[in-house]
């Protein structure tokens, strides 16, 4: 499930995940919508934006968790709020903070391959792709 109301930065992320090999993905292009397909369905990663209309990520990552604490999650933030957001997530197996910022150079760029050890450690731990 990817939770992110951006639509350019929706369509990177299928093309990230497909270059991995998943093609079973649902978007919510809100934290409300987002949440409740969270509750309605059964997902092996959630890719959730920080900052959108409806809950933020950092609320459905909470919600989340109260009922499904294994539930990997790949949480994705602009750099100027990584700090915190780090912080409430220290010591969590299951959060992966990934700065928006890598997913712009995923495909190529000074950044891409500190994305995509990232990013591959998260799809390993949720055991969605083979990276």
């Amino acid at each position: 499930l990817v939770i992110e109301d951006d639509r350019f930065f929706t369509k990177l992320l299928k093309k990230v995940l497909e270059v991995v090999g998943i093609s079973a993905i649902e978007f919510a292009h809100d934290g409300n919508l987002g949440y409740m397909k969270s509750q309605a369905n059964s997902y092996d990663l959630i890719i959730t934006d920080f900052d959108m209309p409806g809950y933020v990520g950092t609320e459905i990552i909470k919600k989340v968790h109260e009922k499904n604490p294994n539930q990997v999650f790949i949480f994705m933030t602009r750099h100027d709020a990584m700090e915190s957001v780090r912080e409430c997530y220290q010591g969590s197996n299951n959060v992966h903070l990934i700065g928006k910022y890598l997913f712009q150079d995923c495909l190529g760029g000074e950044n891409q391959q500190n994305f995509w050890e990232l990013f591959s450690k998260a799809c390993l731990h949720a055991k969605v792709a083979r990276v």
